[in-house]
């Protein structure tokens, strides 16, 4: 039975570790995490609410969901409904829309506007996004659409879909994030995704072990394959502290 270690419980990083898309195999693995298990994964709760440390969703039709799936985890929660929404711009409210019906009727774009985004709403899914890989999404929106009014709009999907504001990021992969919110929505779990990281260890397919700091964690890991899911200024200051002991 292969052994893995990760360096840091967050949730990207347990996957990591413990190779989850094969998790049918026979696997063991170590998280070594000096605070929460988590990380941005994790859920607090205040005056009786709960909250995610920032803004998440569960794509429905994306690779983590299947995963969990995997392990036999089918998290439990709201799907958004695909209408009825409001956007505002330029001080006044107006209808979201969410395809090509809802966009002709919208006040939200000017009719040159509406023009000029039907298409790319009709055909997004089609996109062959690996060519787009090395684009920046900025530059892509501002070739495929003139109007501002348009570009506006277009921003605001990938927004809403990637929830990152970087126009700098890869429009090849800010794609294929819409074209995974259009297809199926998204998933707000119920009782935040704090469950997503209690999930795999309640089910006893990881126990992950802590360790109080990366010191301890640098001279208790075995040899062999590392995952480290921890940040550059954590890794050098453990190597430093390593090398003088």
């Amino acid at each position: 039975m292969k052994t893995k270690t990760t360096v840091g419980g967050r949730w990207s990083g347990g996957a990591d570790g413990g190779d989850l898309p094969r998790a049918r195999r026979p696997r063991r693995f170590t998280v070594y995490e000096k605070s929460h298990l988590g990380g941005r994964a994790r859920t607090v709760t205040q005056h009786g609410a709960l909250f995610n440390e920032g803004p998440h969703a569960l794509y429905c039709a994306g690779r983590a969901l299947q995963v969990l799936r995997e392990l036999g985890i089918e998290p439990k929660g709201g799907v958004p409904p695909p209408s009825g929404s409001l956007a505002w711009y330029r001080g006044q409210l107006h209808a979201l829309p969410v395809g090509v019906v809802s966009l002709l009727s919208t006040s939200l774009l000017p009719a040159a506007d509406k023009l000029a985004v039907v298409p790319v709403l009709a055909t997004v899914g089609r996109i062959d996004t690996a060519a787009l890989d090395a684009r920046p999404l900025g530059g892509w929106i501002e070739k495929t659409v003139h109007g501002e009014p348009a570009r506006d709009f277009l921003r605001s999907l990938f927004r809403v879909s990637t929830y990152a504001n970087d126009l700098s990021m890869s429009a090849g992969a800010a794609l294929r994030q819409l074209q995974l919110a259009l297809k199926a929505n998204v998933l707000y779990v119920d009782g935040g995704w704090q469950v997503l990281v209690d999930a795999p260890s309640a089910r006893r397919r990881w126990r992950p072990a802590c360790a109080s700091s990366s010191t301890s964690a640098s001279r208790s890991c075995p040899r062999g394959k590392w995952f480290l899911a921890v940040s550059p200024k954590e890794v050098s200051a453990t190597d430093r502290r390593r090398r003088s002991t």
